[in-house]
């Protein structure tokens, strides 16, 4: 493992590289997860969610615990797009 590590720090393309994949695989793995929720409650947002229980079309439990979990979801993928951005910018930074 330590030998894996050198390599990342000897090398810091690899390091961008490396991080860039795990956010797009965070990114995806959240968007299914957001898909599934929302696809369970035929729903185009979280915020449908809500207004369903509030009208009290579907039941509060467990909708509303997946209407938060919903809302991470969406908040997660927003995080890792940021975080690409970063490391697209600084790319361009660099090679400017």
């Amino acid at each position: 493992m330590s030998s894996l590590i050198e390599l990342v720090e000897r090398y810091p393309e690899l390091k961008i590289q490396i991080q860039t994949v795990s956010l797009i695989h965070d990114h995806q793995f959240n968007m299914e997860r957001l898909e599934s929720i929302l696809a369970k409650y035929d729903a185009k947002a979280p915020e449908d969610i809500e207004e369903k229980i509030k009208r009290g079309e579907i039941p509060e439990h467990p909708s509303y615990e997946e209407y938060l979990e919903a809302l991470s979801h969406q908040e997660n993928m927003k995080e890792a797009i940021r975080e690409i951005r970063k490391i697209v910018d600084a790319l361009e930074t660099r090679s400017s």
